[in-house]
């Protein structure tokens, strides 16, 4: 497409010409717009793909006959789309009017909504088409697998439910239903210690708040404590690692006082724990130890001395074997490490794995 540009006059005279007209040049395939003009492509240029320029609004009439020269006739450009407003769902009467009720099949017809029926499972149970089939009747409590079909309220603090069109009942919010008998959701599980959130769910020692279970102390005034384990009934810990120290214990569910159960040990670290015996990582006459105490009695007995003098790291048991650390030992210039005192194999880097098989009571 040619330019449109204005040729200015000669000059006269020798004074500059004044141009009363501004003028802009547009490069390319567009157009060159010129103050006081528009420009449209021809319909030969909108079929080719070509850009349509427009005044902006200035002929409504020849925008609107570019847009369905676009689309082409009867249908309508929404998004890119060219859609028949007259009976498209989502485009009915206009771009982006959709058709839609709740449970509802719609039809567009003429450029207008209109009801056609129920979904199935949904009823329009008010009446009102404003609102659809605004009934669910599988999950709808009033209206439960037919309209009007009220869910009778049950017990004490239970709701009326619909499930798959048949009525049921249902704990209100927190409440639980632990008796098992006809009396309703009788167990207020937000605050139960003896069910907490759910039926059983027993707090011990501590409260329930909001459905779950708070924390509550076991022990006070307690002081470098360097150890911690604990079964279903009993809490151990070691205390003392920087010198003399022991291990103490006390019910797990808060019903007792701590209790010592040593106080002859130097040095104790991390424990670990069997149906018997506690194990203790320590010092023992100046070597490193694993010790193991009775749980009837407290009863102390060396299991395995290190090499060194420090205390070993974290002792383990499982299965009538404990296992434990000894940093100490050496074999050339390589560290040698082992779980006890039995050797089962040296390793190509010449490190080893030992266990002890535990012994006594």
């Amino acid at each position: 497409m040619s330019s449109l540009r204005r040729t200015p006059p000669k000059r006269r005279g020798g004074t500059k010409p004044k141009l009363k007209n501004l003028f802009v040049i547009a490069l390319g395939p567009v157009c060159a717009i010129v103050t006081g003009c528009t420009l449209l492509n021809s319909t030969d240029d909108i079929a080719s793909g070509a850009p349509v320029v427009t005044d902006g609004g200035a002929d409504a009439n020849q925008d609107s006959a570019v847009e369905a020269a676009a689309c082409g006739s009867g249908t309508t450009d929404c998004l890119g789309t060219c859609v028949d407003t007259s009976s498209s769902l989502d485009h009915c009467g206009g771009c982006d009017k959709p058709c839609a009720l709740r449970g509802s099949k719609m039809v567009c017809a003429a450029g207008q909504c209109q009801f056609d029926s129920c979904l199935p499972d949904f009823d329009d149970c008010n009446g009102s088409q404003k609102d659809g089939c605004e009934a669910n009747l599988p999950a709808d409590a009033k209206n439960c697998g037919a309209c009007g079909k009220v869910c009778p309220v049950g017990a004490a603090n239970t709701l009326a439910v619909c499930q798959g069109s048949k009525c049921d009942v249902a704990c209100s919010p927190g409440w639980l239903d632990c008796g098992g008998a006809a009396d309703g959701c009788e167990t207020d599980g937000s605050q139960d210690s003896k069910n907490c959130g759910t039926c059983g769910h027993d707090c011990l020692a501590g409260s329930c708040q909001a459905g779950v279970c708070q924390p509550f102390i076991l022990a006070t005034g307690q002081s470098d404590v360097t150890g911690l384990i604990a079964d279903g009934n009993t809490v151990y810990w070691s205390y003392g690692g920087s010198g003399a120290g022991g291990v103490r214990q006390a019910p797990a569910n808060g019903s007792g006082t701590p209790s010592s159960l040593t106080t002859t040990l130097t040095k104790p670290g991390r424990l670990a724990l069997d149906s018997t015996n506690v194990y203790a990582a320590a010092v023992d006459s100046g070597l490193g130890a694993v010790l193991k105490i009775f749980r009837a009695d407290g009863t102390v007995d060396v299991l395995a001395e290190m090499a060194g003098a420090a205390r070993p790291p974290a002792p383990t048991y499982d299965q009538g074997y404990v296992y434990f650390v000894d940093s100490g030992r050496t074999w050339g210039d390589l560290e040698y490490r082992h779980v006890s005192e039995l050797q089962l194999q040296h390793l190509g880097s010449r490190r080893g794995l030992r266990f002890r098989e535990r012994q006594g009571h």
